[in-house]
């Protein structure tokens, strides 16, 4: 994910709905991407986060750093998908 955070592509959704669960390494990931677009004022946004995904996104405090959506509609103004796997999800 780190090259697609380019001048341009700043703002990224990062579509959860297929994954199951996230390794430590994944959120550790989660976190420095939301850092790096952060730091080039952009933002980054969850969708579709399942009931496994959202205890596991709670009990690590990820819940009060992203802004989570179950439809992309609310999630609108993010100009980047992300359908790849994460690093550290199965």
């Amino acid at each position: 994910m780190r090259g697609l955070l380019q001048p341009g592509n700043k703002d990224i959704l990062l579509n959860l709905g297929a994954i199951n669960y996230v390794y430590s390494f994944g959120i550790g990931a989660l976190a420095r991407f939301f850092t790096m677009a952060s730091n080039q004022d952009g933002q980054m946004k969850i969708l579709n986060l399942n009931k496994k995904l959202q205890k596991l996104f709670a009990i690590t405090k990820l819940l009060m750093v992203f802004d989570s959506y179950e439809d992309e509609q609310k999630a609108s103004g993010v100009v980047f998908w992300v359908k790849r796997p994460l690093p550290g999800s199965p």
